[in-house]
Order: structure tokens, then C-alpha cells, then sequence
């Protein structure tokens, strides 16, 4: 059973400690949360969650306002190659 309810919504975001462990790595460069790149590109009004209240039992799939709800996370890492 998938645990719920990890993280803050303001500055212990679950999504922010994934990226830190991640970068963590040395050739990883860049980490990508979910559809994070292309949701850069879009508008917010596109991009907005579907969340009305702030009711932890009404939290979106995956991980909404920086805090989990038990649905898969999915995190990219992108890495330097190695010298040759």
C-alpha cells in the first residue's frame, strides 16, 4: 500500500527532496518532475491543478502542492555523458 500525506506544501515539498536526492548524483543535471519541461511552456490557466480546497482528502494523482496522495510519482533524470 503506497503511503500518503509526505511532505509540506510551503519549503519540504516531496518533489523538492526527490530533485535534491537526485542531483545528489554527480553527472545528473537536470531533474524533471512529472511533465515539469513541458508544463513550462504553457500557460498557468492551462497548467492549474483541478484542486478547489485545500482538503487532504480531495488531493490530485501523484503529487500536488508539494505533498503526496499515494498515486505514482514520475521523476526524470538527466546526466552529462562521461569524457572519453
Amino acid at each position: 500500500m503506497p503511503r500518503q500525506g509526505l511532505g509540506e506544501p510551503v519549503f519540504d515539498k516531496m518533489d523538492a527532496d526527490l530533485a535534491k536526492a537526485l542531483m545528489s548524483i554527480g553527472s545528473v543535471k537536470a531533474v524533471e518532475v512529472g511533465d515539469g519541461f513541458t508544463l513550462a511552456g504553457i500557460q498557468g490557466s492551462v497548467a492549474n491543478d483541478q484542486m478547489n480546497k485545500m482538503d487532504l482528502k480531495q488531493i490530485m494523482p501523484g503529487n500536488t502542492r508539494g505533498i503526496t496522495s499515494g498515486e505514482q510519482i514520475v521523476l526524470r533524470a538527466y546526466c552529462k555523458p562521461s569524457p572519453q
